[in-house]
């Protein structure tokens, strides 16, 4: 490792972006109905979320429509954390202010986990999702107290 690594900031950088990248998964997890679900939609994700995270390229590069979402990838700020992190080994300059990459890593693993919890919890399980799916009207338990939930 280069003599100019910040060891505290490379640390900050990685536990952060596990975070970001944990809150991804349980937001695709929430919504996925199976596992097989869930490993096909992840493809979906994974792939351009890397793509547009400046790590193969400087994001500064990027215009239009791909500038704004490399803007709203928290990949994109993780991946700039760790260029600050390693100044030597990126070869690139970092696009932002380490707080600002804090900061979106921080609310979006936040955002993340508060809203796949609200859906993970009892009440949300099975209830569809704005208003498309779930369980049918009329069926086992419509129309009682509770769904039909047994104490």
């Amino acid at each position: 490792m280069p003599a100019d690594t910040d060891w505290a900031l490379l640390v900050l950088g990685i536990f952060a972006t596990a975070y970001a990248c944990a809150g991804i998964g349980m937001l695709v997890a929430a919504f996925s109905k199976t596992l097989d679900n869930f490993a096909a939609i992840m493809n979906f994700v994974i792939f351009p979320v890397f793509f547009l995270s400046g790590s193969l390229y400087p994001v500064a590069n990027l215009s239009g429509l791909l500038g704004v979402a490399a803007h709203l990838n928290p990949y994109t700020y993780g991946v700039d954390l760790l260029k600050h992190a390693l100044p030597q080994v990126s070869g690139h300059a970092a696009d932002f202010a380490v707080t600002l990459d804090v900061a979106v890593l921080a609310g979006f693993a936040v955002l993340a986990f508060a809203v796949s919890a609200w859906r993970f919890s009892r009440e949300q399980a099975y209830a569809p999702l704005f208003g498309f799916g779930g369980p049918k009207k009329g069926g086992p338990g419509a129309g009682k107290p509770g769904g039909g939930k047994t104490a």
